[in-house]
């Protein structure tokens, strides 16, 4: 009979642990409904999770998460794909909160993406590379929910954005001449169904960081070798030749198109495009702040606004705010996002818009 007590309070004691260890894992905090779901991690290690937030920035739960460096994001469907920058660790997060943790071509130990994306269910990514045959190259991965590879191509570029539209597969960045030390502006189109590739290297000393459809055509930010991005060049989606650029004397820190309009964000203020190109000032985002990461989803534009100085206060950090403009109304939201003061090298955010 002792020993039988001692076997059940035993199996007791590891219940509990299980049961701890859990909790630790996935902390409710709150019965608020969650606004936002924060990916937080560190640049050189596995030590980051999820944050929950209530619309007013109050913690609604935390999730422990081993990922490292999780910084290139986009949205398929209701499901938001986050992958590592400098890892092979990424996330699907739903709008219920579900997290599924994947890597790509079946083996975590290979290099991190430039760009992610899914289309139809698949996943598909641009993994970092390294220098061969005069240039640098990235790998284009696409693979289904299952893990399965369904494609492999490598590709002459370093990717910093990628698009899907109906099947095909636009890929913005750089292209480098090893022996002319020389980087210029590029733009790549893989067709999924026919797998051709169709490139095209624009100017010199520039670099495509980010591409949107807008009136059937396609809008690319360039950004010069200082770093400043102040032109935007309007490339014909098939031929992929360029037919226009846009020269600005702000700089551009993104864009969105939504109801045949053009939104950029310009020195720090959201703004309105016209057909003419004149510009209306929507919202002036907050000072000391820079667009770290963004989103439009529906009639909203999402803009996490990071603070240039973080602020610490009782084991939180106030890392700035997260912007929700609804472009119908004409109406905004601010919510501030503080998180313990851990993993925060890069974070992202999720929208729930069943909040909305």
């Amino acid at each position: 009979m002792k020993k039988r007590l001692m076997i059940i309070g035993f199996l007791l004691m590891v219940i509990m642990a299980v049961v701890g260890t859990t909790t630790l894992k996935q902390k409710q905090l709150s019965q608020n409904s969650t606004a936002y779901y924060v990916i937080h991690s560190n640049m050189l290690k596995k030590s980051g999770g999820v944050t929950g937030i209530d619309i007013e920035g109050n913690a609604t739960f935390t999730k422990s998460l081993k990922i490292q460096d999780v910084s290139e994001y986009s949205v398929m469907d209701n499901n938001f794909i986050a992958g590592g920058g400098r890892a092979n660790n990424h996330l699907i997060i739903d709008e219920s909160g579900n997290i599924s943790e994947f890597y790509l071509l079946d083996n975590p130990n290979y290099s991190g993406v430039t760009a992610i994306a899914g289309d139809k269910g698949n996943l598909i990514a641009v993994m970092n590379g390294n220098v061969a045959d005069n240039t640098y190259q990235n790998l284009l991965v696409i693979q289904d929910r299952k893990h399965n590879v369904l494609e492999k191509e490598i590709m002459d570029i370093y990717a910093f954005d990628m698009l899907v539209k109906n099947d095909i597969v636009y890929i913005v960045g750089a292209y480098l001449n090893v022996e002319e030390n020389q980087w210029s502006s590029k733009i790549i189109k893989y067709n999924m169904k026919t797998k051709e590739i169709k490139e095209k290297i624009m100017s010199q000393d520039r670099e495509y960081k980010k591409i949107l459809v807008y009136d059937d055509k396609l809008y690319c930010i360039a950004r010069d070798m200082n770093g400043r991005s102040s032109e935007i060049d309007i490339l014909n989606k098939d031929s992929l030749n360029k037919i226009d650029t846009q020269v600005w004397s702000e700089e551009i820190s993104d864009f969105f198109s939504y109801n045949d309009f053009l939104y950029y964000v310009l020195n720090n203020t959201l703004c309105k495009v016209e057909k003419n190109n004149d510009v209306i000032e929507l919202f002036f985002l907050p000072e000391d702040t820079y667009v770290s990461s963004s989103m439009m989803r529906e009639n909203h534009i999402y803009l996490f606004c990071r603070k240039n100085n973080i602020e610490k206060e009782k084991g939180k950090v106030d890392l700035g705010v997260i912007i929700d403009y609804d472009v119908r109304k004409n109406t905004s939201q601010s919510t501030p996002v503080k998180l313990e003061d851990k993993s925060r090298d890069n974070v992202l955010f999720f929208p729930i818009l069943q909040q909305r």
